[in-house]
């Protein structure tokens, strides 16, 4: 199954983190890594779940 999430957009998540960090707000920086870490660990069953939602019944 092909991942519903783009790459694209998980550069896009990538490069956020970075300007934040060059803000000087590093616990938002923190914080945004440590959501996009587990959104990466749980990309394949957030894709199941979405396909199985977009599926007519």
């Amino acid at each position: 199954m092909a991942p519903i999430l783009p790459e694209r957009v998980r550069d896009d998540d990538r490069l956020i983190g970075q300007l934040l960090g060059q803000l000087g707000a590093t616990e938002v920086t923190a914080n945004v890594r440590g959501a996009l870490d587990t959104i990466g660990k749980n990309e394949e069953f957030i894709n199941m779940v979405l396909a199985m939602l977009m599926t007519p019944e």
